[in-house]
């Protein structure tokens, strides 16, 4: 999951894995975590392999650009965009991956049923049930990528762009009891 280039669909993903920390923040059985970790090490292997693939699609558009603008010329350039908006925001989501693992005591890191402490997530992002400023520019940064996304797509995409407005959708949830 770390460095180099990486898909939309890998930093996707790693997204998901962030999702995953935030899971162990509940209370969860230990086989449900054990079962999650096994599932983050398939994804992980078959992203290293699609990253790849999409890193040579990539290469391929612009070099079809290169050579027969009027045809690929705006596709590359919008693939391009996207591409640079996925590994900033895939920055980003290793920063803090990074620093929510960091505290996982050394060899035990695939030891998922040891990893449910929820103090690390939420003295990370929350001061009881308010965002601290560090969990605020968590959302504003997925606010921001699914924005910046959205409007690098232009025209057209309108698949990919409910998709990304439904996926990263941070509005406020309300419990059963509307709160």
């Amino acid at each position: 999951m770390a460095g180099g280039k990486q898909s939309p669909r890998q930093k996707m993903i790693n997204l998901m894995y962030l999702v995953f920390i935030a899971m162990l923040a509940l209370n969860m059985s230990k086989e449900v975590l054990q079962a999650f970790g096994l599932i983050e090490e398939n994804l992980s292997t078959s992203n290293t392999a699609l990253a790849e693939v999409n890193s040579a699609a990539l290469a391929d558009l612009n070099q079809k650009a290169l050579t027969n603008a009027t045809q690929y010329e705006a596709a590359a350039a919008t693939a391009q965009q996207v591409s640079k908006l996925s590994n900033e925001y895939n920055d980003y989501l290793e920063s803090v991956k990074i620093k929510l693992t960091s505290t996982i005591e050394e060899g035990s890191e695939k030891d998922y049923q040891v990893q449910d402490k929820t103090d690390i997530l939420d003295n990370a992002f929350f001061v009881g049930d308010k965002l601290k400023p560090e969990g605020k520019e968590f959302k504003s940064k997925m606010d921001q990528f699914k924005n910046d996304m959205i409007a690098s797509l232009g025209d057209g995409y309108t698949a990919v762009k409910s998709d990304l407005t439904t996926k990263f959708d941070t509005s406020d949830e309300t419990d059963l009891e509307g709160l």
